[in-house]
């Protein structure tokens, strides 16, 4: 989902000293640490801006600090019988204010999901503008929307949108850093990809054979719509899930209120013909939490498990959203909350 529906000098011994002092460089977290295993039908909720932190990049932030935030969001999630949480974990999230790259907030969010038992699909990319570029004084158009400037051809090789390093880069750095975390589910390639066939197949290719010489183990989803668009067509969404690599496949759910929508169904058969999981990523409607909206929801969840998904996240859930919201968004006390121990 695009985020419009969602949203809204040191001296050079100083400076190193500072940044060895916080830890801006340090290894990956040696913690791991076994949760409880997946289950093998689960629930969730998209959490976009999980990484968003007050010290680091704070696109999608909370009012309180980053780790009271996910302290709080952890604590309800699982207690309302959340078993994972995809979020937004772009390059963004890891350069701090003085333009360096910075893994506390990302590192908090993987050890946070940890200790409270929940786990984790990063997207590692984004097809909209939202939230993918650097630094957040750009904001809304810091950004470049991929499908339409050759990103998928050429543009995710190089450094981009006031980027450290490429995508290509980024990849390897992430994945190398949190491979075979005990939280993760899978790694998202991008969110929402589009493009040209031949186009899109070769960027996923590439993506996976980047992630795989990190982590051998984490299943792959590509993180595509599953609605018709440029790449994912008929039968190019089967051509694209049968690379080889691709773990997930998957569908976001906005169009219609129908328990199964037409998308939801052929892509579930697609997934079921190449003998693969596959979930839905996204869901979520405009409106209050009525009892007629979790109604539906309820009926497209228990749908979308009986046409063989083994796992559904709704759209989007931010700690601080109150009962009476109305949108796309909710919080630890909205009504809908209730609807996932159901499953």
């Amino acid at each position: 989902m695009g985020l419009s529906r969602a949203v809204p000098v040191l001296a050079a011994i100083g400076l190193a000293l500072a940044v060895l002092a916080s830890g801006l460089f340090s290894s990956a977290p040696s913690s791991r640490a076994a949760i409880a295993p997946l289950p093998s039908r689960w629930v969730g909720v998209n959490v976009w801006g999980l990484a968003a932190a007050e010290d680091v990049y704070d696109c999608g932030g909370s009012s309180t600090t980053h780790q009271a935030t996910l302290d709080s969001t952890f604590s309800h999630l699982r207690a309302a019988g959340v078993d994972v949480v995809r979020f937004f974990a772009f390059q963004s999230y890891a350069i701090n204010l003085s333009g360096q790259r910075d893994w506390r907030a990302l590192d908090r969010v993987f050890a946070s999901a940890q200790a409270h038992g929940i786990h984790l699909i990063p997207a590692l990319g984004n097809n909209w503008v939202d939230c993918d570029y650097w630094p957040l004084s750009l904001y809304p158009y810091g950004g470049q929307r991929k499908d339409i400037t050759g990103w998928y051809s050429t543009g995710y090789r190089s450094p981009y949108d006031g980027y450290l390093t490429s995508y290509r880069q980024w990849v390897t750095d992430i994945v190398g850093r949190y491979s075979g975390h005990p939280t993760l589910v899978a790694w998202e390639i991008i969110n929402e990809p589009r493009e040209n066939t031949t186009v899109m197949s070769n960027f996923i290719t590439d993506a996976i054979q980047l992630i795989r010489a990190q982590d051998p183990v984490t299943p792959i989803s590509i993180g595509c719509i599953g609605h018709g668009e440029p790449g994912f067509y008929g039968a190019e969404y089967r051509t694209q899930h049968a690379l080889p690599g691709v773990g997930f496949a998957t569908v976001h759910d906005y169009r219609t209120d129908d328990p199964l929508p037409s998308e939801v169904a052929t892509d579930a058969a697609y997934a079921a013909e190449l003998g693969k999981p596959f979930f839905v990523g996204e869901m979520g409607r405009d409106g209050p939490f009525n009892a007629a909206k979790i109604d539906m929801y309820r009926a497209k969840m228990r749908a979308a498990f009986q046409a063989g998904a083994v796992g559904y996240l709704l759209w989007a859930y931010k700690d601080d959203i109150p009962a009476s919201s109305s949108g796309y968004d909710f919080g630890s006390s909205s009504p809908i909350m209730a609807l996932f121990s159901e499953f």
